[in-house]
């Protein structure tokens, strides 16, 4: 039997909905014995009722935030000890910044965009988005030596009632330790996970400044959103680069996405063209992203969004 690596998430002590939906189906197609792999730091985990199942947890006590050499080789001799056969991960920050080099080491191909996959014999078909998230391509992979990088966009169709055993991995993971004098430090507490929220406020440049951000943290809390950001604002330093959503960030696909001061550069409209419905806030209405818009609301953000807070909180 195949043995498939799966990178997860948890939240609050829960497995992500995306988590949940991409372990179904792997169990589902019956590609093979699931081990999973995991940066979350938690210290009780749940499933949902109907994906019981036995859980062995021997993880890391501490959160990451780098890759260094000491877990690129700990994890390569984990698989190497595991005949790991085949891998399966969410986008996220950490798993590119893993599984790339793990790819390399272990001389195993990397696919990435995958949108939907089945089993075919001993191959695997899949999906994945391509020009900027205007199409969709069909491709055949193996069930050996390949990393398959799953999108934000996944689509999952079927998942089982239960299953077996799921084991998670015994080795602790390091976190690189610099020396340097810190000037200043902002907490931001985003509990609302980006992959899976069904809402998103984000903003650009248009917010002139990082302090101005918490009318957008406002209104997401409001809103029980999570918070993103276009690329010109991560490279400014103003949010962190986690939150960046865009053609080199993450792609999102919520219900409702809501563009706060975006111009709307087609690399941005790579990362969020799969939302259901896209609001747009902008005081200039030549703003491209208008054309992509469900709803567009022409006005100064910082005059717009307090009337919209101030709304939501008399409902």
């Amino acid at each position: 039997m195949k043995k498939v690596a799966l990178f997860v998430e948890f939240n609050d002590g829960y497995l992500t909905d995306k988590s949940v939906n991409l372990l179904s189906k792997i169990v589902f197609l019956e590609i093979g014995e699931v081990v999973i792999y995991t940066f979350s730091k938690c210290s009780i985990y749940y499933l949902p009722d109907s994906l019981k199942t036995e859980f062995v947890f021997i993880g890391s006590d501490s959160s990451i935030n780098i890759i260094d050499k000491d877990t690129i080789s700990i994890v390569t001799s984990d698989f190497k000890n595991r005949s790991i056969d085949i891998v399966f991960a969410l986008k996220s920050y950490l798993n590119d910044s893993l599984l790339s080099q793990l790819a390399y080491f272990l001389e195993f191909n990397i696919k990435s965009q995958i949108v939907d996959f089945y089993k075919e014999n001993d191959n695997l078909i899949y999906s994945a988005s391509v020009f900027n998230n205007k199409s969709i391509a069909i491709y055949s992979g193996s069930l050996s030596t390949s990393i398959y990088i799953v999108s934000n966009n996944f689509n999952q169709s079927n998942s089982p009632s239960s299953f077996n055993f799921i084991e998670f991995v015994p080795f602790r993971l390091n976190t690189i330790k610099h020396n340097f004098n810190i000037l200043s430090f902002d907490s931001i507490i985003n509990r609302v996970s980006l992959a899976d929220a069904q809402i998103v406020v984000g903003a650009g440049r248009g917010l002139k400044d990082p302090t101005n951000w918490a009318i957008i943290e406002e209104l997401a809390s409001i809103l029980n959103a999570a918070t993103a950001c276009s690329k010109p604002v991560s490279d400014l330093d103003w949010r962190p680069h986690y939150e960046h959503v865009g053609q080199t960030g993450v792609k999102i696909a919520p219900s409702v996405y809501i563009a706060c001061g975006i111009s709307g550069a087609i690399q941005h409209l790579a990362g969020v063209n799969s939302s259901k419905i896209i609001v747009v806030i902008n005081n200039d209405p030549d703003a491209p992203f208008f054309a992509n818009a469900d709803y567009g609301i022409i006005g100064d953000v910082f005059d717009i969004v307090p009337r919209l807070i101030n709304k939501l909180k008399n409902r």
